[in-house]
């Protein structure tokens, strides 16, 4: 958990598409793809997915 804001850092498998937890407010690390579908910002390389994962750890 992210101590300052209180974020939960638990990696989302689905994250990389609208979702509706994320359309829910569900409180985590989202993307503005898990929001809006003409919207992108990462793309799901494995470096990044290995680094996203290691937050939760």
């Amino acid at each position: 958990m992210n101590e300052k804001h209180k974020i939960p850092l638990t990696y989302q498998e689905e994250m990389w598409v609208v979702n509706r937890k994320a359309l829910a407010g569900t409180h985590g690390v989202w993307l503005h793809t898990s929001v809006s579908r003409d919207k992108s910002d990462c793309h799901p390389q494995p470096e990044l997915i290995a680094m996203l994962k290691s937050l939760s750890v």
